[in-house]
């Protein structure tokens, strides 16, 4: 992970990922992890948000916080433009984008 406070610390492995473009069409590569205590996020279209299934925390599409108990957004991390327009480099690691 590139930053992230919580249970994201700088450096820490994130295991998955999401490509999220904002309303201003900027792209953020978020890690999957809360930042609470490290569970796997989602998702949701219908609220337009990312939520963790353990304690109910939910981030915006830029990654802020919108509910906690989350204190911190969620972590960034380290990317760049792949060999086509839908493909993102993370690392090692090669993430399809989404909308």
């Amino acid at each position: 992970m590139k930053d992230g406070g919580g249970d994201n610390a700088p450096g820490k492995v994130a295991f998955g990922g999401y490509v999220a473009k904002d309303a201003s069409g900027k792209v953020n590569v978020f890690a999957i992890n809360c930042s609470h205590l490290g569970c796997s996020i989602a998702w949701t279209p219908a609220d337009k948000l990312f939520e963790c299934p353990c304690h109910g925390s939910r981030f915006t599409i830029d990654g802020d916080v919108a509910h906690g108990p989350a204190a911190f957004p969620l972590s960034n991390l380290t990317w760049k433009q792949g060999a086509s327009p839908n493909q993102i480099v993370v690392t090692a690691y090669t993430l399809k984008g989404i909308g």
